[in-house]
């Protein structure tokens, strides 16, 4: 009986030391001093995701034939479009890329040695040209490297072309 009694003393104190340690970890253990109330809940960070923005260059009609076209339409109701131009010879090809460039009202660049999108070198074109059944005047980037396909962007500007050029929005 001897042994009962701080047993018994023993087990009460740890009982309330526990007691005491969760109500410290449960209410968060912040001195007053810090000038917030020990009661106060910790405080919360959310941090805001923009949502992504629509894709400005939103694919719309495609069709293929001697080569492709690729018709996109922008956020704005603009419409451009890419594609490749294909002849049955590079002979018939190199002939075409020289009447399409007869009809430009102006050349804003020309340089003879160029590497496209896929990585082959080739002339690119930037030049406008006059307006057609389906558009105004459009701005068109155009790239020829001697094979039987030259390949064009068409766009209403030419800001819009070159952004295009530079983006991943290719049909491929």
């Amino acid at each position: 009986m001897r042994h009962i009694l701080p047993r018994a003393l023993v087990a009460v104190l740890t009982f309330f030391v526990g007691l005491a340690g969760v109500q410290l970890l449960s209410h968060g253990a912040r001195p007053e001093s810090e000038g917030t109330p020990a009661s106060e809940p910790p405080a919360v960070i959310v941090t805001l995701v923009k949502a992504p923005e629509p894709p400005r260059f939103k694919r719309s009609l495609r069709g293929c034939g001697m080569g492709y076209f690729q018709l996109y339409e922008m956020p704005d109701g603009q419409k451009m479009s890419e594609g490749a131009a294909c002849s049955e010879t590079a002979s018939e090809a190199k002939r075409e890329w020289r009447k399409l460039l007869a009809t430009a009202t102006k050349v804003v660049e020309r340089v003879p040695l160029h590497k496209n999108r896929l990585g082959e070198w080739g002339e690119r074109v930037v030049a406008f040209f006059p307006p057609d059944e389906y558009s105004g005047d459009t701005a068109q980037i155009l790239w020829y490297g001697g094979g039987r396909c030259y390949l064009y962007i068409s766009a209403p500007t030419l800001d819009i072309a070159l952004e295009f050029e530079k983006s991943d929005a290719y049909a491929h």
